[in-house]
């Protein structure tokens, strides 16, 4: 599908379908990509920009986001790593020697002089080592729907309902407070049994919320998972 779409901008209809069948990309060529866990910061967050509107004058999102120390201290772990996996495979003594490195760029190797949760941390001198890591890139987008105990830290409750509607949930990958390092198809499967059930047993509604009431809460939502729902893999695993 990416090759599809890069080439999508010149080609299409039976050039395009010839084009895919060659297959000059994802035939030959391969790329190695660190999925790391995205950490919550209350500086990365999405409101409308003050200065720019759209064609009909409504103002735009913006997207204001800083790496964590945590991320950056994972590339600079992991981008050695991948480099050296690289050439095993298509170096000097490799056991596949017709497979070759077309390129490799690490725009840092040395690990940088923070700690993993150090929010706090002096950053500049980490991100002067990675000079294009701010450049916007977008995969399996996960929060600005944030899940909170209170407004104050997020737009929707515990439950997905949103604080400033009565009748307005979500369930999705939005209201995710971080995005983890793999795919979270089956937790977002989850949310949607939780904000479903909430809304049949009516606990959220409440102007802030403390762990003690959302403990109370679980259970009333997983006895009526498995009372409604009992068939499915989910409910058997609750």
């Amino acid at each position: 599908m990416t090759e599809a779409s890069e080439v999508a901008a010149f080609a299409y209809g039976e050039t395009l379908k010839q084009f895919m069948k060659l297959g000059p990309f994802h035939n030959h060529l391969t790329t190695f990509t660190l999925q790391g866990e995205d950490m919550p910061q209350i500086t990365n967050y999405v409101d409308l920009d003050p200065d720019i509107v759209d064609v009909y004058g409504v103002p735009v999102p913006r997207i204001s986001y800083q790496s964590h120390p945590y991320e950056l201290a994972a590339s600079a772990f992991y981008i050695p790593q991948m480099l050296a996996i690289m050439e095993s495979i298509g170096g000097p003594g490799s056991a596949y020697p017709t497979v070759r490195t077309l390129a490799a760029l690490s725009l840092n190797t040395t690990l940088p002089p923070a700690l993993p949760g150090e929010i706090d941390a002096p950053v500049q001198q980490i991100l002067s080592n990675t000079p294009f890591n701010e450049i916007p890139a977008s995969a399996h987008i996960m929060g600005t729907h944030r899940a909170a105990l209170s407004p104050a830290h997020g737009p929707c409750d515990p439950y997905g309902r949103y604080w400033a509607f009565e009748n307005l949930y979500h369930a999705g990958g939005g209201l995710f407070a971080t995005a983890p390092g793999y795919n979270v198809t089956l937790t977002i499967w989850a949310l949607s049994y939780w904000v479903a059930a909430a809304i049949l047993t009516g606990v959220g509604g409440r102007q802030s919320y403390s762990k003690a009431d959302i403990d109370k809460g679980q259970r009333k939502l997983l006895d009526v998972i498995r009372t409604l729902d009992g068939d499915t893999m989910a409910a058997r695993a609750l």
